[in-house]
């Protein structure tokens, strides 16, 4: 992730810059849109190894599952006899659930890194502050 500004814009969303879920696909585009116009940029870019990047701009939303979905998913699983890796999953990283603020725009990869990427990235001298198993770098 990198963050970009921050500059909060006068008005971009309802709220005066941050968007608020739930929203749908237009509201969504049209907030990238206002901040890429606020920050001079562009809501999709590619960086320097070849990652395409998109605009995520400030905004709010509740992140994982309610306890009735949580509920709902184990039964499911229970269903078609999962393993225990896939209850246990469900039981621990589908909730509780909690609002997640993004204060500030941010650059995130439209897809997972690749080898290819890493390795151009790893080139330019930038050293992990913990090991490999560590996402933050200097």
């Amino acid at each position: 992730m990198l963050w970009l500004s921050s500059v909060q814009p006068q008005q971009t969303g309802a709220d005066g810059g941050h968007a608020k879920a739930p929203f749908n696909a237009t509201q969504a585009k049209f907030h990238q849109a206002a901040w890429a116009k606020h920050l001079g940029t562009q809501v999709e870019t590619v960086n320097s190894v070849g990652a395409k990047m998109i605009l995520i701009p400030p905004g709010e939303f509740m992140m994982g599952s309610t306890d009735e979905k949580v509920e709902a998913a184990l039964k499911v699983a229970d269903e078609i006899k999962a393993d225990g890796v896939v209850i246990s999953r469900i039981e621990k990283a589908e909730g509780p659930q909690h609002k997640v603020i993004i204060t500030k725009p941010l650059l995130m990869s439209a897809t997972e890194v690749t080898i290819g990427q890493f390795k151009k990235f790893s080139a330019t001298g930038c050293r992990s502050l913990g090991g490999l198993d560590r996402p933050s770098f200097t």
